[in-house]
């Protein structure tokens, strides 16, 4: 429902994820929805302007596309 809103309400045609490497469940569970691994990736850090934000967190992100398609 969400994508389908995107695509209607903002006129996008690809929806872009970030989801924390490692967390092979997550990857799966998108990977079955459509989303493909770009082979980017986004370190938490670089996310957000302050560094009271990744105290602890050396979190990484991989991103995953997915084209917006539907059919009426």
């Amino acid at each position: 429902a969400a994508e389908q809103a995107a695509k209607i309400n903002f006129g996008v045609s690809t929806m872009k994820m970030l989801v924390i490497d490692g967390r092979s469940e997550l990857e799966a569970f998108y990977e079955r929805r459509g989303y493909a691994r770009t082979g980017n990736i986004v370190h938490m850090a670089d996310l957000h302007t302050s560094d009271d934000m990744t105290i602890g967190h050396d979190l990484v992100l991989n991103e995953y596309v997915k084209p917006l398609i539907f059919n009426r």
